[in-house]
Order: structure tokens, then C-alpha cells, then sequence
């Protein structure tokens, strides 16, 4: 995941390079790659421990650019908007679960690169972007943290469960817990009845 930033970290003070262009690139990775970009100073952080993660990210990065053609998830971007770091992204179905462009992110096609470098120029020269995006993407972050996500799942199933016509009568479901109150909206719409 390239990032770009202008400062640097005491913590990790070698992940800041830069360049006569005045762009400075991280890019936290995996696994080491083969190569990187000719004329462009690129420090690596190469599998980092989980636990230094979040302060890789809340060093002073002006934005993070993550470009994939398909994850099931994007967690690395929910990471960055969680840590209050502006995102640009490629669209693609596991973030766009989360980040919306022009919203909470920038985004444009996977393999799109020059959409992507005017996304970057456009969030790393303008502040007040940043900060909005920022801002709107710690919101989105507290919305998909474990306990939301088990809330709208547990819902979820309790409106399977009404749908197949299980609890219904009860007032609860085959677990034991209470049914959702009646007024809640099925996800999935319940089947027409028999007539």
C-alpha cells in the first residue's frame, strides 16, 4: 500500500524518503517486491508486526493509496480510515463496502493510473479535503467495528429467521432470544403466503 507523507516518525523515522519532487512514498507491503518505480525514492516496510501497524499509519501520512483489482474486505483501507488517514483507492467490490468517492475516500478504476495520480494530487494539495475525508472516515470506521458488525449480523439473521417462518409465532427465534421488534425492516423481503 503506497503512502505518501510529509514528515517523519520517531518511531519509525526510517520509513520517510524524500525526493527532489518533494513526494515522499512508504509502501508497506507483504512480501518485498521484485522492483519499484524508477526515479521515485520508495521506502519499504515489509511486514510489519500487527501491533505497529496502527502507528505506521498515524505517523503523519498526507493520504493512502491503495490500489487492488479485487479484495473480498480493503482492510488495510479501513485500517488507514480508522488511524484518520485520507484514502485514495481503486474501486473494487470489498472496500466499496465501506468507502464511498467523494464522500470518505477518492477512488477511481483499478487500473486506471492516471485517475488515480489526480486523485492523489487532488487529496494531498488540498487540506481541507483531508480533513473532511478524514474526518468522515473515522465515522465510517466506527460503524464497522466488531461490535456494529455483529449488531447488523445478528439482525440479519434474526430476519432470515422471521422469513423462513421460524419464530414468528413465538415471538422469538429458535436461539431464544427475543425476535426483533415487528416495526424492524426485513432485509429480505418475506414470502407471499399460501393462499
Amino acid at each position: 500500500t503506497p503512502t505518501t507523507s510529509s514528515s517523519s516518525s520517531s518511531k519509525h523515522p526510517d520509513i520517510r524518503v524524500c525526493s527532489p519532487s518533494g513526494i515522499h512514498v512508504t509502501w508497506m507491503c507483504q512480501v518485498r517486491p521484485g522492483a519499484v518505480p524508477p526515479g521515485l525514492p520508495v521506502s519499504l516496510v515489509v511486514n510489519p508486526p500487527q501491533e505497529d501497524i496502527p502507528a505506521i499509519y498515524r505517523s503523519g501520512f498526507d493520504c493512502i493509496l491503495f490500489c487492488s483489482a479485487y479484495e473480498a474486505w480493503g482492510m488495510p483501507v479501513l485500517e488507514a480510515m480508522a488511524s484518520g488517514v485520507p484514502v485514495v483507492t481503486s474501486r473494487c467490490h470489498g472496500v466499496d463496502m465501506f468507502a464511498s468517492h467523494r464522500y470518505n475516500c477518492l477512488s477511481a478504476e483499478p487500473f486506471d493510473v492516471d485517475a488515480l495520480a489526480r486523485c492523489v494530487y487532488a487529496m494531498v494539495t488540498r487540506p481541507a479535503l483531508q480533513a473532511t475525508f478524514a474526518r468522515r472516515a473515522r465515522e465510517v470506521a466506527r460503524r464497522t467495528a466488531w461490535p456494529a458488525a455483529m449488531s447488523s449480523l445478528e439482525a440479519a439473521l434474526y430476519h432470515v429467521d422471521r422469513c423462513i417462518g421460524k419464530g414468528e409465532a413465538s415471538g422469538s427465534s429458535r436461539t431464544g432470544r427475543p425476535a426483533p421488534p415487528a416495526s424492524a425492516a426485513p432485509l429480505v423481503p418475506a414470502a407471499p403466503s399460501p393462499t
